[in-house]
């Protein structure tokens, strides 16, 4: 009888302590991929959510975006993203690479926005996403933004004439100031542009025989 019930308690002992593995296992299978957690921040880009997207990064992530700056912790990453979703910026994959050695995220995406919408077709660039820790600890621009500055100097060199205090606003040192305030500003300044543009385009309209 005393070794049947050792036995018993051997039985159960085991029993409990595969609970205790399968619980403790748990957690961690079903914890996010560092590519899931980057298809995660794309998404909340896509949004416009702000708070979703920042959840994904360490407290000291570093945005540098297409037209430059660097923004360094997530209270700089926070404007830039309110930025982003006053102008109701979009992510399209194009394609999608994980490099699983270096933790990084290779895409190739077309970006487009409220304000770049009025201005030229959307660009393809590729965005580098690096993963530390199960969250993004850099996003930056690899290819593309040179792309960027040729469509933009028409609407820059009308406002830098038509509207030079509305344009140093939204527009310092070469590369748009990244706020939600200014976001609105500069969407409010381009269609002002395109309203010009179509009012001069009429007028030569009008004036050919």
């Amino acid at each position: 009888m005393a070794w049947i019930r050792i036995e018993r308690v051997t039985w159960a002992e085991r029993a409990l302590w595969a609970a205790f593995v399968a619980v403790s296992v748990a957690p961690v299978a079903l914890q996010p991929t560092p590519e899931e957690i980057a298809r995660s921040y794309v998404a909340a880009i896509n949004r416009g959510d702000v708070d979703a997207a920042l959840a994904v990064t360490t407290t000291d992530v570093v945005i540098r975006p297409v037209l430059g700056g660097y923004h360094y912790r997530r209270e700089e990453a926070r404007k830039v993203l309110q930025w982003r979703a006053t102008l109701n910026e979009r992510w399209r994959a194009v394609s999608w690479v994980y490099d699983p050695r270096d933790r990084e995220v290779h895409g190739r995406f077309e970006v487009t926005n409220d304000a770049w919408r009025l201005i030229a077709p959307p660009p393809t660039m590729e965005i580098v996403l690096v993963m530390r820790e199960g969250a993004v600890l850099m996003e930056g621009i690899r290819t593309g933004a040179q792309d960027l500055r040729r469509p933009l100097r028409p609407f820059l060199d009308w406002a830098g004439v038509e509207r030079p205090l509305a344009l140093g606003r939204v527009w310092r040192n070469g590369r748009p100031v990244l706020d939600e305030e200014a976001a609105g500003r500069l969407l409010d300044l381009v269609r002002a542009w395109r309203a010009a543009e179509g009012t001069v385009a009429e007028a030569t309209a009008r004036a050919q025989p």
